[in-house]
This record gives structure tokens, sequence and C-alpha cells, in this order.
């Protein structure tokens, strides 16, 4: 059992001397001697740029029709000749490396390829990443200007790889533009008046007042009386093209003789009607009583 025992550790010594000799690797390691790639960052061209502005409730590409060039450097080096390099790109986010921005001529093989390649960025090969950038601007766009970016995902490959190769990434600058503050419901416009224009005693009238908005929904304000009290009150603005209207309507009555004075004031904004005046006469002489401090 002993003799049996250190013939197995003999051959298992065997076999890993084997493994970590200089001499052995596998098949792709030894045909593969040298691979690699980057895309050049000089001067020569601007830098690639997607700039995104938030319109009609989402972010849009505004750009899209622009073109940019970018240089990619790339070496292969095996011990035996290679055909059908290439190298493509991913839409941010994905491992489908469906676009192609280099390709070794059809037929050559060779053991070793070294090139400085030009390539065109434009709609095409940034479409499928547009979802992408517009992601980016949601998370981070803002009321000020930001610049962030995106990273597509390459791959270089050659026929000796077999099913690996060399991955890097190619990055894409996004610009996401001020997004605009929402505008504030506002009062464009107020029609303040009494119905009928001259009330009467002991009859009742109406404080009528036609609004004029920015947008629909509710709006507060108060009703001022010369003498410094207030009714605070609201109005609904339904939306009617280009603008929203709405109309309040409070109905008063006097029994005795009454002067006074009124004014919208508006409770969000810097926004007040005109004054308005009536004097309503009770008795045989019709002689007013004023309600004290009438003046504006």
């Amino acid at each position: 059992m002993t003799t049996t025992l250190t013939r197995s550790l003999l051959a298992l010594g065997t076999a890993a001397a084997l493994l970590t000799s200089p001499g052995f690797s596998t098949d792709v390691e030894a045909k593969v001697k040298d691979q690699r790639f980057h895309f050049v960052n000089d001067s020569f061209y601007e830098p690639i740029v997607m700039q995104m502005k938030y319109k009609n409730g989402q972010w849009q590409w505004i750009n899209s029709n622009k073109n940019f060039k970018k240089r990619v450097k790339l070496l292969a080096v095996s011990s035996k000749k290679f055909s059908n390099g290439s190298i493509r790109l991913a839409a941010a986010g994905t491992n489908y490396f469906n676009i192609g921005i280099w390709q070794q001529d059809l037929g050559y093989k060779t053991k070793k390829i070294e090139v400085l390649h030009t390539f065109t960025v434009n709609k095409s090969l940034l479409g499928s990443s547009a979802k992408a950038a517009a992601t980016k601007c949601n998370a981070l766009g803002g009321t000020k200007r930001i610049t962030t970016g995106l990273t597509l995902p390459a791959h270089f490959h050659i026929s000796e790889n077999g099913r690996t190769g060399v991955k890097g990434g190619l990055h894409i600058n996004v610009v996401c533009e001020a997004r605009k503050k929402p505008a504030q419901p506002k009062i464009a416009k107020i029609n303040f008046y009494t119905q009928p224009a001259k009330p009467a005693c002991g009859k009742t009238f109406n404080l009528v007042a036609d609004f004029l908005g920015t947008h629909p929904g509710k709006y507060n304000f108060s009703i001022m009386r010369s003498d410094g009290k207030a009714y605070k009150t609201s109005v609904n603005l339904n939306y009617a093209k280009p603008l929203a209207i709405g109309k309040f309507v409070k109905p008063l009555k006097f029994n005795k003789s009454t002067k006074r004075r009124f004014q919208i004031v508006m409770g969000n904004q810097a926004m007040t009607s005109k004054w308005i005046e009536f004097d309503v006469k009770c008795g045989v002489n019709k002689d007013h009583k004023k309600a004290g401090g009438l003046k504006s």
C-alpha cells in the first residue's frame, strides 16, 4: 500500500510540474502573444457629446444629427496567422456587441497587426444609448447645466481568441442642459364689478370677479374692504385655450344706506383688482350712512 501511495504522489507531482513549466499553456495562450487597444484622446477631434434637453416632459437628444470623429489604436500579435479581427461596441449598459467600428480586411491573414484607425461616431452608433443618456439626466439633471458620461462597452476579437478577446470602453460625454423651472400658476387679469352696476336698497346684488389665469386650478384671494376688513375665499379656474378662466360671485344686500369700496388681492402673487365703489341709499331722503374708513 505504501508503494502504491508513493507512486500516486510521484504521478501528481509530475503533472503539477508540467502544468507550471514555461513550455505548457493553453492553445489560446500559446497563439496570442499580445493583444490590446485603446481609444485615443487627443486634440485632433472634439470630444463626443450627447446633448440632452428637457422638452415636453422628457429628456430629448437634441444634437443627434452631429457627427464626431474618434481614433482607436490596436495591436495583436500571434504565433499563428489570424483573421477576422474586429472591434465592436455595445449600447451603454448592455453586452450585445453589434456596432462595428473596425474590421480586418476580409481574407487577410497575419501574425501581427498594428493599426491607428479613425471612425465616425454618429446617430446610428449612439442611438441605442439615447435612453441611457436620458436616464442619467433624469437622475442628475436640474436647474443647472451639468456634464456627466456614459461608457459604451467595446470588444476586440481575432480568430485565434476563440470565445474570448479584449474588452474596453468608449467614453461619451452627456450634457444635461439646464431644466427650466416650471411656470408657476398665476392670475393674469381680474375684472371686478357689481351686478347690477348700481345696487338698490333692500335688493340682492352680486359682487362679480372674472379671472384669467395661466393654469387651471384653485386660486386663493381676499376681498378687501376699504376699512381694512377682509373676506378670504378662492376660485377654481378651468382650462380654455390659451389660458384658464373662472368666475367668482358673492351675493350682497343692504337694507340701510351704505357706501363701500372693495378690492381683490391675490393670495400667492402681487396682483390686485381695481377698487369698486357703490353707494346704496335707503329711506325717504335716501341719506347714505358711511361704513367707516372708506379711504383706499
